[in-house]
Formats: C-alpha cells, sequence, structure tokens
C-alpha cells in the first residue's frame, strides 16, 4: 500500500476535492483493476458449489473488495491530513517569524526556539563549508604558472593558496533588561549552540553592570543556564539600564581579551536612562576587534529619540541592524556570515 502510494504521488495532495483522484490512483498502483476481473473470474468458477456456499464465498470475496477499497480512502484521507498539518505548521512559522519577539506568548516562545536551533545548525553547515574550502585552498594562478614554466606553462601542477586561517573568536554583550529579555533568550539561545564553531566564544550579560556567563554555558543545560541568566543569578537583573555603566566595567575588566580575531557582538536596546553613554568604550573596542556588531530590538525610527543612545554608539560599530523578529534575525546572521 505505502509503495503504490508512493508510486501515485500521494505526498502532492492538497485539497479534498482530490481526494476522489487520488484513490484511483493508489488503486490502479495496486493493480485493484486487475484484481476485480480475477475475482470475476473466480466467482464463474463458483458454479459446482451449492448455491449457499457459493453466496457466501461471493459476499466475503465482495467484503474483502469493499475492505481494501476503504483502506485506500482512508490512506488518501490520512495524508491529506497530515499535508494540512504540516502546511499549517509552515504557515504559523511563516507568521511567527514576521513576530516581534516582544509579544511572544509562551507557546509561541517554545516553538521559537525550535527555530533558532534550525538557524544555529544552518550557520553550522555554512561555516563547516567555508572551512573545508579554506582547507583546500584557492587556486593560486600566478604560482601555478610559475611552477609549471619547465613544462612550457602547460599546468600539470596544479597550486593551491594554504594559507593557515585561525579561527575566529566571537564576545557576546546581551542586555537582559525587562525591555528586551525575550530577545536576549534567543540569542543567548543562539550563541550557546555555536559554542564549538569557534576558537573561543565568551558571553556576558549587562543591565547596570556586567557579567561573565560563560562557564555557564559550559557547564550546564542550555535551559539551566538561560534560566541562571536571565534570572538573577549572575547580575542584578532587576536594575534601571545602564549601558554607559556596564560598558565602562567591561572595558577594564574585559578589554584586553579583544583582538584582531575577535567578533563582538552587542544586543541591546540602546536606551540608558539619561546616564552617561561612554560611547569612548565603543571606540576603544572597535579599534581593537575584528568587527563590532550591534543588534538592536526596536525599531529602527525610535533610535536616537528620547533616552536611546544609539546615535551615539552607531559610529563605532561595524554593523547596526534593527533584529526583532526571527526572519531579521536570519538576515542579520546571513551579513555576519558572509564578513
Amino acid at each position: 500500500m505505502r509503495e503504490a502510494a508512493e508510486q501515485a504521488g500521494l505526498g502532492d495532495i492538497q485539497h479534498g476535492f482530490q481526494e476522489g483522484r487520488f484513490a484511483h490512483a493508489v488503486a490502479q498502483a495496486l493493480g485493484l483493476s486487475g484484481l476485480s476481473l480475477e475475482l470475476a473470474r473466480l466467482k464463474e468458477l463458483l458454479a459446482g458449489l451449492s448455491p449457499a456456499d457459493a453466496r457466501r464465498l461471493e459476499a466475503y470475496l465482495d467484503r474483502r473488495l469493499q475492505d481494501l477499497a476503504d483502506m485506500i480512502k482512508s490512506l488518501v484521507r490520512g495524508e491529506l491530513q497530515r499535508q494540512d498539518v504540516t502546511r499549517g505548521d509552515r504557515q504559523r512559522l511563516q507568521a511567527l517569524a514576521e513576530k516581534s519577539f516582544y509579544y511572544l506568548s509562551e507557546e509561541e516562545i517554545r516553538r521559537m526556539q525550535e527555530a533558532v536551533t534550525k538557524l544555529a545548525q544552518r550557520l553550522r553547515n555554512v561555516v563547516s563549508i567555508r572551512r573545508k574550502r579554506a582547507r583546500r585552498g584557492k587556486f593560486d594562478s600566478s604560482d601555478t604558472m610559475r611552477k609549471n614554466l619547465q613544462y612550457g606553462g602547460v599546468p600539470f601542477r596544479i597550486i593551491f593558496d594554504r594559507k593557515r586561517k585561525e579561527k575566529p573568536q566571537v564576545m557576546v554583550l546581551c542586555d537582559v533588561s525587562d525591555s528586551v529579555r525575550n530577545v536576549s533568550r534567543f540569542m543567548l539561545q543562539f550563541v550557546y549552540s555555536l559554542q564549538d564553531l569557534y576558537s573561543k566564544v565568551r558571553s556576558f550579560i549587562f543591565v547596570a553592570e556586567v557579567g561573565e556567563i560563560t562557564r555557564l554555558f559550559q557547564e550546564r543545560d542550555i535551559n539551566d543556564a538561560i534560566q541562571a541568566a536571565l534570572h538573577g543569578d549572575v547580575i542584578n537583573v532587576y536594575a534601571h539600564s545602564d549601558f554607559g555603566r556596564a560598558f565602562k566595567a567591561f572595558h577594564r575588566d574585559f578589554l584586553p581579551a579583544v583582538n584582531k580575531r575577535t567578533t563582538v557582538i552587542i544586543l541591546g536596546d540602546g536606551r540608558n536612562n539619561y546616564n552617561l553613554p561612554h560611547d569612548w568604550v565603543l571606540k576603544d573596542v572597535q579599534q581593537r576587534a575584528k568587527q563590532v556588531v550591534w543588534l538592536n530590538p526596536e525599531n529602527k525610527m525610535t533610535w536616537g529619540f528620547g533616552d536611546s543612545e544609539m546615535d551615539r554608539y552607531a559610529p563605532y560599530c561595524t554593523l547596526v541592524e534593527e533584529c526583532r523578529n526571527l526572519n531579521q534575525l536570519y538576515h542579520v546572521i546571513d551579513r555576519l556570515v558572509a564578513v
């Protein structure tokens, strides 16, 4: 039955009005028309039986044939229902991908966590492919020509440029204040999933003070680690946001760890409660780092208004992106991989 369904292309069914057509196609693949003819011939051979026995056998064969037809209909209807569920899940995920992180329900948060895990796997695959290509090296045309002069320029020996590329380092600073906590949850999950891709991943959270959670991620299950990070086990997450104060502490305690292999990723809305922004810290970080990336979960139209310091911080970032939903996160990750 499964083989017949595959031959009939049952997986392509999309609408209820197609049930009859696909049921007929499955029956044809099973050879049901030939079976009906064989059963008809068998009935003709029953003439030697008593009328009562012949009727009972005919009734049995008709019932079994009808059972087979019902099994085919049930198979087709079941596949249609599965397709509806799959299509519905896909549509709901597409709608969810456009929904702001701010407004997710608990159920949507659970579904989004699955999506972020898939995003991490996607980046993992891309980085793996790039590293394989890097190990193989790029075709070096000038060196190939030089090495093959003895053969009249015919490239018998192909030379590849195999420059050793060091694994990049990543430092992530996540604002975990109330206003961006949902976004931080997904970003921390994403960072947790990437730890084996880079030579070193160091993770920090901040509100008014900054705390490192790298060891937390290394020693605990992902859910326990994020729970501890977001519920005050490392820093006071209920304080009023003070980006400037947190940046100064980072500069004092962790700036020496930033070097030309380091990508620094900051996640936060840049709303500083009218405290001193200390944007000079970002300037120093930018001068030492490979790149500085800022992901802001607020609408870009609000940046620089009220207590937002994005107009002061943005000049010292290599990339500044609005990141309010899953689609925007996908876009940002694609940009990071391309760099």
